[in-house]
Parts: structure tokens; sequence; C-alpha cells
């Protein structure tokens, strides 16, 4: 079988029937949330994806820096930046899990379609090579754009929710291999009730057409709600407050196994201390019934990091589950897809050392366990 080259990292990614935001069949569970995506997750084998090497589940290969991605139709949309010829010093306030931006080219988004070929003759997920799809040019888009969320509409068309330094974009094409322009020049959502700038855009379309928009800021999640998937209007968390809160993801237990052992140097267990970054996925039950999951970066009190998730009927009032059971170090960036197959797939990045500095590879994991990848096609 042909095997992409191997390079210093890489980001791994599988093709998925939609990304950010897309309706598929799962069954019921206690406690009114959802099953089929809260896990347990594996992370997907050599095997399924065709591409050896280190780590597991590798499919696409760059030597720049990546970041979050997202899924649609067997092509992979990332963010990516290259390194610069002389970058500044690491921040020292960056936990050592981050990679810092600032030391590399301002990010933009490509896509990569091009699969390898096994010996049979039939494509793997080995996608190669990078197509840039979006650039910074708009004022709000200084630093790059980044973190990009796909969302197909009814009529075909792909919308592409993306963040920039003053908050989240949009564009649109006809097809997720189409040329991506633009909806507005300005962000549609940009501060969020005054607790900062929204990031990390997480978007679901529900049956009665409106659009859901999860986004981190201030260390919390925060949600927006819309009828055009355009003009978005914050959801309050809490309407017995004075101030827009953020969705209520309470913690889990303080002392229950997930919130991770104790600190053995100040004794006590360790414990959440805000949740970010989300992804989200809407789901229909075989009875119909409709719920949305949401899946998040969970930080501890030891500095470390977790995944959690949580279910909704109506996408504002959310029940925890258990933290995402997957043990490698401080997974952060998750995003989640859906496919066809019934599967759930959780793509994450965890960071690495390469090059001089500290990189990012994405990696994938699969529920339920049992279930395979499908192959991959070409269009």
């Amino acid at each position: 079988m042909t095997h992409p080259r191997s390079i210093p990292f890489a980001l791994l990614v599988v093709t998925a029937a939609a990304a950010c935001g897309s309706l598929g069949k799962e069954t019921e569970w206690a406690e009114e949330v959802l099953s089929g995506g809260a896990g347990p997750f594996r992370l997907v084998s050599e095997e399924e994806t065709g591409i050896g090497g280190n780590p597991a589940g590798r499919v696409l290969t760059t030597f720049d820096v990546t970041g979050r991605l997202a899924l649609l139709d067997a092509v992979a949309v990332y963010e990516i930046a290259a390194d610069l010829p002389s970058p500044p010093a690491r921040d020292p306030a960056l936990p050592g899990w981050e990679v810092d931006f600032g030391q590399y080219a301002p990010r933009r988004i490509a896509r990569s379609t091009t699969h390898v070929l096994g010996d049979d003759g039939l494509p793997r997920y080995g996608l190669e090579g990078s197509e840039d799809i979006l650039l910074p040019q708009e004022a709000f888009e200084a630093g790059g754009v980044y973190e990009p969320c796909l969302l197909r509409l009814p009529s075909g068309r792909v919308r592409l929710y993306y963040a920039g330094a003053g908050g989240i974009g949009l564009a649109e094409a006809d097809s997720v291999r189409g040329t991506f322009t633009r909806v507005q020049t300005s962000p549609v959502l940009a501060d969020v009730a005054g607790r900062g700038i929204a990031q990390h855009p997480a978007a679901v379309l529900l049956p009665d057409g409106s659009t859901h928009l999860y986004v981190a800021a201030d260390d919390a999640i925060f949600h927006a709600r819309s009828t055009d998937g355009v003009a978005f209007t914050l959801v309050d968390g809490d309407p017995t407050t004075g101030a827009i809160d953020p969705v209520s993801l309470p913690a889990i237990t303080p002392d229950a196994p997930d919130s991770g052992p104790p600190d053995p140097d100040a004794g006590v267990p360790v414990v959440e201390t805000h949740v970010t970054r989300p992804a989200a996925v809407a789901t229909l039950s075989q009875t119909g019934r409709l719920s949305v999951r949401l899946y998040f970066e969970v930080r501890r009190s030891d500095a470390t990091t977790a995944l959690g998730v949580a279910g909704s009927f109506d996408g504002e009032t959310f029940l925890r589950s258990t933290v995402v059971p997957y043990s490698r170090s401080n997974p952060i960036r998750p995003g989640a897809v859906l496919l066809d197959n019934g599967a759930t797939l959780l793509s994450f990045a965890q960071a690495r050392s390469g090059g001089g500095g500290i990189r990012s590879a994405s990696l994938v994991a699969i529920t339920p366990s049992a279930l395979t990848l499908p192959q991959p096609t070409t269009p």
C-alpha cells in the first residue's frame, strides 16, 4: 500500500458525511441525553485509515503547523500556518500544551481533497496537499483566520464559520469543493455581552430551520441563535440574572473519578476550573426526538485538560455526562462529526514538540467503538 512520507507532525482527519452541525440517527440513553456520541471512543486504526506510522489514525500530512479541523464529503478543511524565518520567543504565559501561533505566519484556512491510492488502486484516507480557501483580509481577521466549522444547508450549499481576532466570520460555497466567498465583511458574532470576543465556533442546524452557534469567550461557552444563520442573538444561560450568562455546564462531582486523581502537592482532588472550545452535533433518536450534543475542552486545577460532553433536547439547557474517556495527555480543540453509518467522530489536537517549538497533531477517535470507518470515495 502506498503511504505518505514521514514528517515531523501530522493532521489526522477522516471522511465524513457532514461536519460541525448535522442530523443523524442515534439511540437514547439514561438521564434524558442521547448516548450515541458519549463514548467510549477509540482511536481510528491504521487498518481503517490505510496510513501507517505514529500516531495512529493519521490521514493527512503537512509540513506546516495545524490547528482545528473540519470534515465534509471526503474533504479536510483545517487551519494552517507556516514557519516564520525568525520566529519570536514563545509566550511564557501559554501552557505547555498550547501552540503559540504568534511564532508562525498568520493562520489561514486550507483544504485537502487528494487521496493516496492503496495497492488495490482504491483511494485511502491519505489526503495530501493543501489549497488555501480563506486568507485573512478583513479588519476583524487581523492575525489570521482559523477554527473552521462547516455546516451544510438543505439547499446543498456549505457554510464555513471561522474565527478571527474580532469574532466569528462566515463564508459560503456551492459545495465543500467550491469557492468560498464571505457573506459579509464584519463578524456575525463579535463581543459576547461584554465577556470577550467570540472564538471557536460550533454550529448546528435544527429541523425548524434555526441555526445555533456555540462559541468560547471568557473561559466559558456561550450560545447564540439565528433564523437565517447570519444574524445571531445571544441566548441567556440564566435568565434570573441581569447579565447574559454562558451555557450552564456545572462540573461533575469534584471527588468523582472523572475529576482526576488527587493533586500530590496540594493533597486535594483535581477539579475543573472552566470549560471552553465547543464542538456540536445535532441528532435524532429512533423515535425522532431531537438532541444536541455539545463537546468541549475541560481545563483542570492541575494544568491538564480533558474532553467533556453534554446533551440537550432544545439546544439551550444541557445535562452533563461523564468526561469523554480518552487518556491521551491534554486533548484540546475538539471537533465532532456524524457519519452515515451512525458513528460519531471526535477530532482533537494534542501538543507535541517539533521544529524547535510546540506544534500540534490532531487525533481522531470513533464511537460506538465497534463501528469502523467507511472507506473514502472520490467525486
